[in-house]
């Protein structure tokens, strides 16, 4: 077998070998999990990372792992539970690649006190546009390693990382509440930040709104064990909302609490497939379970619809408002898009270095944000997605760059530092190397006169046939 440096050593000489006036891609086994347009990468030049995830090394006692970019977070996961220490935020997909979450930004219900996923990264080994390997920390070339997170594979190729591990326990111990205000379902919101590991929220209706919170915990002889992972069980949402109206409290394998919602792709698999056969029974979900499975290892979460279509039928949106506008912004999503379920997972703002990826009005005034996750059908009446969407990512604090993008060119620029991310461009030989940030973003441009009205769920069964379609 290959030594890591011969693996690294032949992506460098793929960089090298570029023809004249291509950009580089990567090529991997795992698929990506975007919904960019990937069109483009069939006029690059195509770098093979294969072979890239045979590298993992744990020291227990320091708490850190050292691993190569394509190993996978499932496997990640399980070799370090088996040791007692976990990553310290682990979003929820088992194939998630690790050069994917530092080029990503992953965030998950640990977000408030560890931030995002790159900001636990000490060192990055990367391959830049000119073939040039370089280590990337805080000792050297330290621009790169804060300019990176969030640059969408725009800066070099991620060959290796080290990252900060903590203790666990072999469990999770949840508890569940229903609120029937959003006034106390947000001032219960704030409190559980300080005194838990994991914290999330669910908003299922306007007076139905439920809290969960988490710690790592030994076995409890008098509370049960919840099976997140198990096919046809009920999917985590849905059992969240039925602990949290009894006002209960279980056990999750720390490993399936990690990956709780990678069943159902939180409630869109429900909300696809349409009939309520396929939710609310055991069979209905074990089948999905499985169909969701299957296409998200082949195809990630690219599907075949045009996008103009999509949006006109499905909502698919991470916005980010800062925890002093929770209420605002669940109520901004109710009167204005009618969607449910809604997710809320809070993410600290000021964890990490990181130069780029935070909008530039949160690096003046940190705060804490959340994430209120929009995945469904919008029912509001006289829907048009584009003027809607539009104003939805005007209205928050954090834009996802990681979906459909609503906001012109101009308008991403003035949010987030593009002078700084250029910059480490120039340095580190990526500009005219790699595709530029912007020419891998989606923007909806619609065109003259093309139609926005919502598109009904029934039309939604065409978007699941591509999903599930081999």
């Amino acid at each position: 077998m290959s030594t890591h440096h011969e693996r690294v050593r032949a992506i460098a000489d793929q960089v090298k070998s570029r023809p004249e006036g291509k950009r580089l891609t990567i090529r991997k086994a795992h698929p990506g999990h975007t919904p960019h347009d990937l069109s483009y990468k069939s006029a690059c030049h195509a770098v093979e990372v294969d072979g890239l995830d045979r590298e993992l090394a744990i020291d227990r006692e320091a708490r850190t792992v050292t691993l190569e970019g394509q190993v996978t977070l499932g496997r990640l996961c399980k070799e370090t539970l088996a040791v007692g220490v976990m990553p310290k935020v682990v979003p929820e997909f088992e194939t998630f690649t690790m050069a994917g979450l530092v080029n990503g930004l992953g965030i998950e219900t640990s977000s408030h006190r560890h931030g995002v996923f790159p900001a636990s990264v000490t060192e990055l080994e990367v391959v830049l546009g000119n073939g040039e390997v370089v280590e990337a920390s805080a000792r050297e070339c330290a621009d790169l390693l804060a300019c990176l997170p969030g640059s969408y594979g725009t800066l070099g190729i991620v060959t290796r990382l080290t990252l900060q591990l903590r203790d666990a326990k072999p469990f999770i111990r949840s508890r569940y509440r229903h609120f029937v205000k959003l006034a106390e379902y947000g001032a219960a919101f704030r409190e559980a930040l300080a005194g838990h590991e994991f914290v999330e929220g669910f908003v299922f209706a306007r007076n139905s709104y439920v809290l969960v919170v988490g710690d790592y915990s030994d076995p409890v002889d008098d509370l049960s064990v919840f099976e997140a992972m198990k096919h046809g069980n009920p999917w985590y949402y849905q059992h969240a909302e039925a602990l949290a109206r009894a006002g209960g409290e279980d056990l999750v394998p720390a490993y399936q609490y990690m990956f709780r919602h990678q069943r159902s792709l939180l409630w869109l698999a429900g909300i696809i497939a349409g009939p309520s056969f396929f939710s609310n029974t055991r069979f209905g979900r074990a089948y999905l379970d499985k169909e969701v499975e299957k296409k998200v290892a082949k195809d990630g979460f690219q599907h075949n619809m045009p996008v103009e279509v999509a949006e006109r039928c499905l909502v698919n949106q991470d916005m980010g408002v800062r925890l002093s506008r929770l209420e605002e912004g669940i109520e901004y999503v109710q009167e204005n898009l009618d969607v449910h379920p809604l997710w809320n997972c809070p993410a600290a703002a000021g964890t990490t270095a990181l130069s780029f990826a935070m909008p530039r009005a949160l690096a003046a005034d940190p705060e804490m944000v959340v994430d209120i996750g929009v995945y469904g059908e919008p029912k509001v009446k006289h829907y048009r997605a584009y003027d809607q969407m539009r104003a939805l990512q005007k209205f928050v604090d954090v834009p996802s760059l990681w979906g459909v993008c609503y906001l012109s060119s101009e308008e991403i620029r003035a949010i987030y530092d593009f002078d700084t991310y250029e910059s480490v461009q120039r340095k580190y030989h990526a500009a005219g190397a790699f595709v530029p940030l912007e020419q891998k973003l989606r923007f909806m441009k619609p065109r003259e006169g093309a139609p926005q009205a919502r598109i009904p769920l029934w039309r939604l069964a065409r978007v699941w046939y591509d999903l599930t379609a081999s």
